[in-house]
């Protein structure tokens, strides 16, 4: 029995290696790695003398190429080098008789879903909070200074929060206050925004610190 043509076709995404034989015959078949190749060992058969050596290019993604040799002295091996592949056949077909090695390619990559984007992860920044800026002192009568003046290291005693929205202070419109009856130091550039300040029914005598 003799091995006397090779052919492939590529179609869709499959290939098909044709394997012609002059009668019925016994074969084996199975797939190794590194690199991927599939192998069809043809028994008790020979090799016609136009295929050894021969190498068919295929070069389709799927298949790469196909060589043919006798690789035992009754065994012909054909060799189909893989590319992208995924599962194979082969299969003995009659009149003519021939193997047929079907080999197809990886099914394609699911494509996106259409609408969705990818999530934006939340900002790390926190913002600041300006309370923490507003720092509340008593205020002193009128006439008067404030009781709790910055030290010698520059650093407002006894500071506390303030706890309502800042006016001006009809006492002394030097400082802020928060309706307590505090005086109100802002050690930061930011500031909340301040309400207009209350003239009181009473004259005040005002004096400048």
């Amino acid at each position: 029995m003799r091995v006397t043509n090779i052919s492939a076709q590529h179609a869709g995404n499959r290939t098909r290696v044709v394997i012609l034989v002059d009668h019925n015959v016994e074969y084996r078949a199975a797939r190794v790695s590194a690199p991927d190749r599939i192998y069809v060992d043809v028994q008790d058969a020979k090799i016609s003398s136009q295929l050894a050596g021969k190498i068919l290019g295929v070069n389709d993604g799927v298949v790469n190429q196909v060589r043919a040799a006798q690789n035992q002295v009754n065994v012909v091996r054909v060799v189909l080098d893989a590319g992208k592949a995924g599962d194979y056949s082969v299969a003995l077909i009659p009149d003519p008789y021939r193997l047929v090695v079907d080999v197809f390619g990886l099914p394609p990559a699911p494509a996106p879903a259409a609408g969705l984007s990818t999530p934006t992860p939340p900002s790390s920044s926190k913002p600041q909070n300006t309370a923490a800026a507003v720092l509340a002192v008593p205020l002193a009568a009128a006439g008067g200074v404030a009781s709790n003046r910055l030290g010698a290291n520059g650093i407002l005693n006894s500071a506390e929060a303030a706890t309502g929205p800042l006016v001006v202070s009809s006492v002394n419109p030097r400082y802020f206050t928060d309706g307590s009856g505090r005086a109100v130091y802002l050690p930061s550039a930011r500031c909340p925004t301040l309400a207009p300040a209350k003239e009181p029914h009473s004259t005040v005598t005002r004096s400048s610190i």
